[in-house]
């Protein structure tokens, strides 16, 4: 379905400037939760990076041909890719309201690890041994995290297992979108799905964000 471009460096370079992008992110958006709703807050996102990007595509001459979108395979992983990652953005920042920074960012972590089993089951990729090593190693540095609270999180349901079940679920959307936007690659470059995926976004959030705090 998708073959890799063996340019595994770059690939590494991107993702581990992605994770320390994401390291940074919880702490902005809790502070930014005591004055904006999550809704606000995920419009403005998707807003700022729709013109972003769009200003790119434009000057480059590269924005995206919708006409490809009628086609059903497109079209159906687009549907996926913006419903996962328009859940993610919400059920992430919801998460967020019930938990500190550095918890909601450890169960984010779910999020890459379903990625690469998605891609495991779904694209029949190979793991390299490093690549095990490391998916074990997550894990068990998850449960690390937890140990004790495991169990007081299962035995006594309160606002922090809500919390958290809602980043589990924004870490599920999170991987249904990357999975769907891997594969939408072969219609269309990952600068002109962003954008789509953005231009959704601010379509669906700006009608229920309060703008008055900003």
């Amino acid at each position: 379905m998708h073959q890799i471009t063996g340019k595994s460096m770059i690939g590494l370079s991107l993702a581990l400037t992605t994770a320390i992008l994401w390291g940074m992110l919880p702490i902005a958006l809790k502070v930014l939760l005591d004055v904006l709703t999550a809704n606000t807050i995920t419009a403005v996102r998707f807003f700022a990076a729709a013109v972003m990007v769009g200003l790119w595509l434009w000057l480059s001459g590269k924005l995206p041909k919708l006409r490809l979108l009628l086609s059903k395979k497109a079209g159906s992983l687009m549907i996926i890719a913006v419903l996962g990652l328009l859940s993610n953005y919400i059920m992430y920042l919801s998460g967020l309201n019930y938990l500190s920074a550095e918890t909601g960012q450890v169960v984010i972590q779910l999020a890459p690890f379903l990625m690469m089993l998605g891609g495991v089951v779904i694209f029949k990729e190979q793991l390299l041994l490093w690549q095990k090593v490391g998916a074990f190693s997550l894990v068990a540095g998850l449960l690390l995290f937890f140990n004790e609270r495991l169990v007081q999180l299962l035995q006594y349901a309160g606002s922090e297992t809500l919390g958290v079940l809602l980043v589990i679920a924004a870490a599920v959307t999170w991987a249904a979108y990357a999975l769907a936007q891997k594969q939408l690659l072969m219609h269309y470059s990952s600068k002109q799905i962003m954008y789509l995926l953005y231009v959704a976004g601010t379509v669906a959030f700006i009608p229920v964000s309060d703008f008055s705090p900003l």
